[in-house]
């Protein structure tokens, strides 16, 4: 995985960066990048690359899909099965809860972020925001030195690192019309606004089923992401297992 971005040109897994076997890597297009062993994490309870904590997701035939890790944490991609590139913020994402979604024909092994020690402990006070306005390059300085990481998209954008994000050590740069929270990789806790949420998206309109933990309790709408409304009953609801949602609406969920 790429621990930081060195270049201006976007380093994009599939596009101009990859893996071939094990311990090698390709790059091209301008892209510089520092890389790092994706399962090189301290083992233990929730260690950076614990396969315990790890899931398969799959798109099927370029369909999405979503995928639940066995723990509530961002994930990262941590190995490309597919021959189709998986992209953040294009053909792969993450939700804080475990929950990964795929698609364009991105298969791959998702596990924790790194950084994540266990989510009962920790909280980010070294988060912070960088915003691209109207598209521009924008730099922010962070409040903790080493790698930055995304723990928070405030943009309808897309934040893709290397491509609308990097990382500098101290800091991050946006543009692109990126705009989210950031803190550093190895903060050891969780992220602003981590709990048990769901963010559940009705896309083109179509109806849309969302894993739910019933342990959590029964969700409630937290937050709505779409234009469209998110009613109760007509656009959103919960069957027990899942949250289900239709008619454009997008929100995030979370216990009552």
């Amino acid at each position: 995985m790429i621990a930081e971005t060195l270049s201006s040109a976007a380093c994009i897994e599939g596009q101009t960066w990859g893996t071939r076997g094990v311990g090698s890597v390709w790059v091209m297009n301008g892209c510089r990048a520092r890389f790092a062993d994706t399962y090189g994490g301290q083992a233990g309870v929730g260690g950076y690359g614990d396969t315990r904590y790890t899931v398969r997701c799959e798109s099927d035939q370029g369909r999405r899909r979503d995928c639940q890790a066995p723990v509530a944490a961002r994930l990262t991609l941590l190995r490309q099965i597919s021959d189709a590139p998986c992209i953040e913020g294009q053909t792969w994402g993450s939700h804080f809860n475990g929950q990964v979604w795929v698609s364009g024909g991105c298969r791959g092994d998702f596990g924790p972020a790194q950084g994540w020690v266990n989510p009962d402990y920790g909280t980010a006070a070294n988060a912070y925001r960088c915003e691209s306005e109207q598209g521009r390059h924008q730099e922010c300085r962070a409040p903790a030195p080493g790698r930055q990481m995304l723990v928070r998209q405030l943009s309808e954008t897309a934040c893709v690192e290397g491509q609308t994000w990097g990382s500098r050590d101290g800091g991050v740069w946006v543009r692109g019309g990126c705009r989210g929270e950031f803190a550093a990789a190895d903060w050891g806790g969780r992220s602003p606004g981590y709990g048990r949420t769901v963010v559940c998206e009705s896309v083109e309109q179509r109806l849309n089923r969302c894993n739910w933990d019933p342990r959590w309790g029964r969700p409630a709408l937290i937050d709505q992401l779409s234009q469209d409304s998110c009613r109760e009953g007509r656009s959103w609801g919960y069957d027990g297992r899942e949250i289900w949602v239709d008619r454009g609406c997008r929100g995030r969920f979370g216990a009552r």
